[in-house]
């Protein structure tokens, strides 16, 4: 399981046991305040992003996106997630079983976005009402 974060400072990996143990310490000294889990049901929508089918779903904080790999897709299992930080935009994180050919292009293209970009796309999501 691959985990990364993208931040105005740049692009985090953890890539192993070895890196997560080094840091350990100094990521629980400086660990953010933790946020509220993301109840994202409006959805999904199907989009293409870096060559890849995504299920996008919009989140109840009214702003925050979790995009799904589509099943079948050569990215899945992958999630990213465009999370509404109040005051300080979107942060971009991804999870999953990582085959960079796939995650990549898509990660290259979501990062591009712009508030305008995110807005549309929440907006889409959101008019999808849930399956009960």
């Amino acid at each position: 399981m691959i985990g990364f974060r993208f931040t105005a400072t740049g692009w985090t990996r953890a890539c192993g046991v070895a890196f997560v143990l080094a840091t350990a310490s100094s990521a629980i000294a400086a660990a953010p305040a933790q946020q509220p889990q993301l109840d994202c049901k409006s959805g999904p929508v199907t989009k293409r992003f870096g060559g890849s089918d995504w299920l996008v779903f919009a989140c109840g904080d009214g702003h925050s996106l979790k995009l799904i790999a589509a099943p079948g897709s050569k990215a899945a299992p992958f999630t990213f997630t465009f999370r509404w930080m109040k005051g300080n935009g979107y942060d971009l994180t991804g999870m999953g079983k990582e085959n960079r050919t796939f995650t990549d292009p898509a990660y290259a293209q979501l990062s591009a976005f712009d508030s305008r970009n995110l807005i549309q796309l929440f907006a889409e999501a959101a008019a999808k009402v849930p399956k009960r």
